[in-house]
């Protein structure tokens, strides 16, 4: 499975009839969509726009693709120039894109995810016992 994820904005509508379907419209849909077919199976493959979103937080890991990695059809001017990566024996390289390599929680919770989720159950007052619960998040 591969998988892409750009962002920004789109239009979005029912179309038909008969048989209506909701579907989205617009370059960043078509953007989207190439993020995916240039991915590698088992990878996330990121745009600029979403890597600058997705960097506020500390605990997503990227791992930058340069343009030369990238097909040649890879539009360059829709998504912007990135950063530059000085690659071994190439020299600097403008990185075209990123893998989304994981997601860590710890930074934001520490090392105790079971007493943060116990805090936000007692907050919205749902009466779940975490304590009898074999929790197994399987997020960090």
């Amino acid at each position: 499975m591969r998988v892409g994820i750009h962002s920004g904005a789109i239009i979005a509508g029912v179309v038909g009839i008969k048989m209506p379907r909701f579907c989205l419209f617009g370059n960043n849909v078509t953007m989207a969509t190439k993020m995916e077919s240039t991915s590698i199976e088992g990878k996330i493959h990121v745009s600029l726009p979403t890597y600058r979103l997705l960097s506020e937080d500390k605990g997503f890991q990227f791992t930058p693709r340069t343009f030369n990695e990238l097909p040649n059809n890879f539009p360059q001017t829709e998504i912007g120039q990135g950063e530059n990566l000085n690659v071994k024996g190439e020299g600097h390289q403008a990185i075209g894109s990123y893998f989304l390599e994981s997601y860590h929680l710890n930074h934001v919770l520490g090392s105790n995810v079971k007493e943060h989720i116990d805090q936000a159950i007692q907050k919205l007052n749902i009466g779940v016992d975490t304590a009898s619960t074999d929790l197994d998040l399987g997020l960090c």
